[in-house]
């Protein structure tokens, strides 16, 4: 922590403010102030208290462990796994994250947060709301992002306790299910469209997109 009140002193201050003692003084007690509330435990209102307290009771009586992950692909049954745990009254994720368990501040793409997190050296999960279940996480929209294929293994070492459900689908059907899905979001760009930009290379470009998506699915299942 001294460390990093010195680098921060540096960086607002200047090399030069280090001869002023009054400066020294003030920025030393602002960052004890800064470190004790950092330490404190969190005061919650009693509607955070109430979402805390049915959280405990769910997970409490779940013979899963969380958090839980899906770590198979997309349209392979991802929402029918997220309406069941909904059904349970479990706090789900489906794509969209927020910050906190509350659902207070602004819906984001749990994928850009992950990625985010990941460059930051932050946890994968920090501020992503905490969730029991997390079953759709890639990112598409603004660049590719699959933590599930490339960071499964982190994902792993972060969560040793968490649950991984591998879901599949009969290859055809789903590959057939990719090709027709298309949203608003992605000017309506197929998702096997889409899914192909994401996973070409110098080694796949001869390959159809067919092809490089049973590559895409068969790999995953062999890393899992």
């Amino acid at each position: 922590a001294d460390d990093a009140g010195e680098v921060l002193f540096r960086a607002f201050y200047g090399e030069g403010a280090l001869q002023d003692e009054a400066i020294v003084q003030h920025v030393r007690e602002c960052w004890k102030r800064a470190v004790a509330t950092s330490q404190q435990e969190p005061v919650y209102s009693e509607e955070e208290e109430a979402v805390l307290e049915r959280q405990r009771e769910t997970r409490k009586n779940l013979l899963l462990p969380t958090p839980i992950f899906t770590v198979g692909l997309p349209k392979a049954g991802t929402t029918s796994i997220d309406n069941f745990f909904r059904c349970h009254g479990m706090h789900v994720s489906h794509n969209l994250c927020y910050p906190s368990p509350f659902k207070t501040g602004r819906l984001r793409r749990c994928g850009k947060l992950m990625y985010q997190n990941l460059q930051l050296g932050r946890g994968i999960l920090d501020n992503t709301g905490d969730y029991d279940a997390y079953t759709q996480y890639e990112e598409m929209k603004d660049f590719c992002f699959f933590p599930q294929m490339t960071h499964l293994q982190n994902i792993h070492e972060q969560y040793p306790n968490a649950t991984f459900i591998l879901h599949m689908r009969n290859l055809d059907k789903w590959a057939n299910s990719v090709h027709r899905w298309q949203h608003k979001d992605s000017g309506f760009v197929p998702l096997d469209v889409r899914m192909s930009r994401c996973f070409s290379d110098e080694t796949t470009k001869h390959k159809t997109t067919p092809q490089l998506l049973q590559m895409i699915y068969e790999q995953q299942i062999d890393r899992v």
